[in-house]
């Protein structure tokens, strides 16, 4: 049997730090089709149910167009089971009569679904709050002889039951070690936005999948979802990362101490883009870095002094035929920001970074 483990979904989120209006519109139609591409791999590869762990939707009032989407898509898909799990963000009520039959949810007590051809694997799960929080783990009971896959959102913590009671993150804590030696062959887990797969004891393991799409540069790099694929004669199973995400984000450094020219910083910049193999749909946001002033034109000078982190890139200048290319080309690409490199102790500003350029000029 073959499922999918999602999580951090955001969908609907404003997504308006930095991104204008239009860019920000475009940007949340893409997560929200992200899942309905999610929907299709399922469809096409097997796949009999989706375990979402928490955060589909990013904040408590969720437009009309994301609500309808999300529920015509599991609809539409009526082979496929869908297992909610609520987190931290998800505040919606789905119990009314417009819930796909394929949509299981999950409450603030364990609750429990069979899947497989003979019943042999068990969905449980549990919306962690604080109030619950002291008992759920404890309270915890599988039966041993299943394939026991076990559904939270919230933040891992080494410690005991009670230590991650008091734990004061944004997120419910979820304390491995509560969680070891209760028979869980796969503990599914959402709120961590980036992948992470590891031992939870001799038997099981657990898993954070990340955010199926970044929506900052704190989320760059590969993003998607986890592929089960379990044996149900022998209970054991196979997980692999499946990279997803429409568009890959990059947080990119270039240095141009010792830059004479627009040229040299471009070349820099291209150099820097093709070494992290960006693709045209990608989203790049550059930092322009120096340890000391650099010998440039006044035009390039401007170009840094007018620097702002207001837009970030829709398009990569290495993916065109063309080779040639300059800021002023590049419409969606984050503009460089200014940062003293560490090995220099003096803070440059702007202003006089460009008294002591002028200072050097006339050295020379």
């Amino acid at each position: 049997m073959k499922l999918i483990h999602c999580a951090d979904l955001h969908l609907d989120s404003r997504l308006n730090t930095h991104l204008g209006r239009e860019q920000a519109k475009r940007r949340r139609d893409e997560l929200l089709r992200n899942f309905e591409r999610l929907a299709g791999y399922a469809e096409e590869n097997g796949v009999e149910a989706v375990l979402i762990a928490g955060d589909l939707f990013d904040r408590d009032m969720v437009s009309a167009l994301a609500r309808s989407t999300v529920l015509s898509v599991i609809a539409a898909h009526p082979q496929i089971r869908f297992y909610y799990l609520r987190g931290n963000h998800d505040k919606g009520d789905y119990t009314d009569s417009s819930r796909p039959r394929n949509l299981f949810l999950f409450g603030n007590r364990w609750k429990s679904w069979q899947e497989g051809a003979d019943g042999r694997i068990m969905i449980t799960g549990i919306e962690l709050t604080r109030e619950n929080l002291s008992h759920a783990l404890s309270a915890l009971r599988l039966e041993p002889g299943l394939f026991n896959i076990v559904m939270l959102h919230g933040q891992e913590t080494g410690g005991t039951a009670a230590a991650a009671s008091s734990h004061s993150a944004y997120a419910v804590p979820i304390s491995i070690r509560a969680l070891q030696g209760k028979g869980i062959d796969y503990l599914a887990l959402g709120h961590v936005h980036s992948y992470k797969y590891a031992k939870l004891d001799s038997r099981g393991v657990y898993c954070y999948p990340g955010c199926l799409e970044g929506r900052g540069f704190d989320e760059s790099g590969p993003h998607g979802f986890v592929l089960l694929d379990i044996d149900e004669k022998k209970l054991r199973f196979s997980a692999r990362f499946v990279p997803f995400a429409r568009r890959t984000l990059y947080a990119v450094d270039v240095d141009v101490t010792g830059c004479r020219s627009t040229a040299q910083i471009n070349d820099l910049i291209r150099d820097a883009l093709q070494s992290k193999a960006c693709t045209e749909k990608d989203m790049v946001d550059i930092t322009i870095r120096w340890r000391r002033a650099a010998f440039l034109p006044d035009s390039t000078m401007r170009r840094l002094s007018g620097s702002t982190r207001k837009t970030i890139s829709t398009t990569n200048p290495c993916a065109g035929s063309s080779s040639a290319w300059s800021w002023q080309t590049i419409p969606f690409l984050r503009r460089k920001k200014q940062k003293s490199s560490a090995a220099d102790s003096r803070q440059w500003t702007e202003k006089n970074f460009e008294d002591r350029l002028l200072e050097k000029r006339k050295e020379t």
